[in-house]
Formats: structure tokens, C-alpha cells, sequence
């Protein structure tokens, strides 16, 4: 996790939303990235992935 705590999950495989735009906002933001495979409605395709990341912010964990 980045020192402000921002964390991105998308999926790389969404037709619904742009991806390039996805990577690019959340660079500009310093976040740390989680990609999944899955639609834009990640979380309901990939609840453990979701859930994960979510467990690991609380944390403050590392995403390494």
C-alpha cells in the first residue's frame, strides 16, 4: 500500500469501462493496483479478490 493508503482493484478484462483510463487514474493517484479477471462488476465476480483487498487495507498491509 502506498503511504496515503489508496488502493485500485479493476479488471483487466472489462468491455464496459476503459482500462487504459482505468491505469492512468490510479497512477495519477498513487495507488496501489489490483487487477482481476472479471467484468466492471468486479465484486460480484470476484468477491475473494474484493474481499482480500478490502481485509488488507483495514490492515494496512502491504500488497506486495
Amino acid at each position: 500500500m502506498n503511504a496515503a493508503g489508496t488502493l485500485f482493484e479493476h479488471s483487466g478484462t472489462t468491455r464496459t469501462l476503459i482500462v487504459p483510463a482505468q491505469r492512468s487514474m490510479a497512477k495519477r493517484a498513487g495507488a496501489t493496483v489490483v487487477e482481476a479477471k472479471g467484468s466492471h462488476a468486479i465484486y460480484v465476480l470476484q468477491p475473494k479478490a474484493v474481499a482480500e483487498l478490502i481485509e488488507k487495507a483495514a490492515n494496512g498491509l502491504s500488497m506486495k
